[in-house]
């Protein structure tokens, strides 16, 4: 496995962030050796519901690029083949196989500039139901100063986050900033969707305080203990 978000163990983050957003239906762009596509798969197979569109070039990247074959046996061995579909298509077209508002999370890691950010932003945003999560690879300043991206002069991704007036005004946003740092956007929610989220919120509150769960039980299913 050669990802980069080993070095920070993106992938107990990742777990986290496809539980707390509700399995439903996901999109992964750029895949490589399939790090987050296999936990995000997991994560949706234990689940029980969600399904992964998972894309990438593969071999007409020319680049440090996925094979199909290599990442759909992956799939099989990890008995995911139910739950995450491969693609082979580029960014702004896979946008077009999804109805708007029809996704829970997207993420989108290609060799992430800030002009791909902004094309992600316009593909995707329609896409990305309110509450949802849009996510980028990349993002902090240190991240903009790797030397591909000094070297072939790309966009710097930091200042389009902080300047893109879709992401400014639908979205609420964090960068990560340890390497290889991450941006997690949060679409905000309309009026009528908060109202549905505060009659979950309560209906969530009412079971808490009724839970008998010791705190042995928490600390065991949160850590396997």
């Amino acid at each position: 496995m050669k990802s980069s978000y080993i070095l920070r163990n993106y992938g107990q983050l990742f777990k986290a962030l496809v539980t707390v957003v509700e399995p439903g239906t996901c999109v992964e762009v750029g895949l490589l050796d399939g790090y987050s596509m296999l936990i995000t798969g997991e994560v949706l197979r234990r689940a029980g519901k969600g399904h992964l569109y998972a894309y990438d070039l593969f071999e007409d990247y020319p680049y440090t690029h996925a094979r199909k074959q290599d990442l759909q046996r992956k799939i099989d061995h990890f008995g995911l083949s139910g739950v995450v579909t491969l693609r082979q298509k580029d960014m702004v077209a896979a946008a077009a196989d999804f109805a708007d508002q029809s996704l829970s999370m997207i993420h989108i890691d290609i060799s992430n500039t800030g002009a791909i950010v902004r094309q992600a932003v316009q593909a995707w945003d329609p896409k990305l139901r309110p509450g949802g999560l849009l996510i980028f690879e990349g993002g902090s300043p240190l991240r903009d100063k790797v030397g591909w991206m000094e070297r072939f002069g790309k966009e710097p991704i930091f200042p389009e986050i902080h300047s893109n007036p879709c992401l400014n005004r639908d979205y609420t946003f964090i960068v990560l900033h340890p390497a290889p740092s991450l941006v997690i956007c949060c679409k905000n929610l309309t009026a009528g969707e908060r109202e549905w989220q505060e009659l979950g919120y309560e209906a969530l509150t009412r079971g808490n305080l009724h839970s008998e769960a010791s705190d042995e039980d928490f600390l065991n299913d949160l850590f396997g203990r």
